[in-house]
């Protein structure tokens, strides 16, 4: 699986005639793998990885900054710490924004614009951390953390990720805590999901075609998969004038 997620990341890099990644660095397992396969692949020097949190950095004591920073310090990447502190603030005030689950989404979009501003900037592609887990239950913003320009693990389940993870050398720590996107103080996939991954992957293993079509689980992650289509679409081009 290493090898060929290396040997795929570099022919995709190589067909776009570029050589240098951007990726969002957030302490969590998905980045620091893709983070890792990144160094292999284009070698170390050529990966500029960014943790940005929606706190102040002065104010940012979090095990997620902490885990940011040791992942690049062991895959030996280029890491720079950059707060979204005052942009979401003045985004939240213009457009009224109150609601936990739009801040969260003006996150991680916010997030998105800066890391394709750095890219610009190297010249570089924007390379996503998403699995193939939040990919069919659409667990992503749209143009936020799915807007990117590959999707190295797309095609891992999160239990394939965790696999990888530790035959890559991520560190325990990042490989044992429980996944969050960093939206907001305390959220976690599993509890905003309402689902472990454990039993997320069991059933996307087999998806659509579980054996138990009445299992509450199953028809919870049928409605998730149904009601994220398209997030995993282009936007829809009306042909009215044929």
């Amino acid at each position: 699986m290493k090898e060929k997620l290396v040997f795929g990341i570099s022919e995709f890099f190589k067909g776009a005639g570029k050589k240098t990644a951007v990726l969002g660095l957030s302490g969590g397992v998905d980045s620091a793998v893709v983070c890792a396969l990144l160094a292999g692949a284009l070698g170390k020097e050529n990966v500029f990885a960014y943790y940005l949190p929606y706190k102040k950095l002065e104010m940012d004591d979090s095990v997620d900054r902490i885990h940011a920073r040791e992942v690049a310090q062991k895959f030996g990447v280029n890491f720079e710490e950059k707060s979204i502190f005052s942009a979401l603030h003045s985004i939240s005030n213009l457009c009224s924004s109150a609601d936990r689950l739009e801040l969260g989404n003006t996150c991680s979009r916010l997030r998105m614009i800066c890391l394709y501003n750095f890219a610009k900037q190297k010249d570089a592609i924007v390379v996503g951390t998403g699995n193939k887990s939040e990919l069919m239950t659409g667990y992503f913003t749209k143009f936020g953390d799915g807007g990117c320009d590959v999707l190295p693990i797309g095609c891992l389940l999160k239990r394939d990720v965790l696999q990888l993870a530790g035959n890559l050398g991520v560190p325990n720590a990042v490989i044992e805590k429980a996944p969050s996107a960093g939206l907001w103080e305390g959220q976690t996939d599993e509890g905003e999901m309402g689902l472990t991954y454990k039993k997320l992957d069991e059933i996307l293993e087999v998806f659509p075609n579980f054996s138990d079509e009445d299992d509450v689980e199953f028809k919870k992650i049928k409605f998730l998969f149904n009601r994220s289509a398209h997030k995993r679409e282009m936007p829809k081009v009306l042909n009215v004038l044929e």
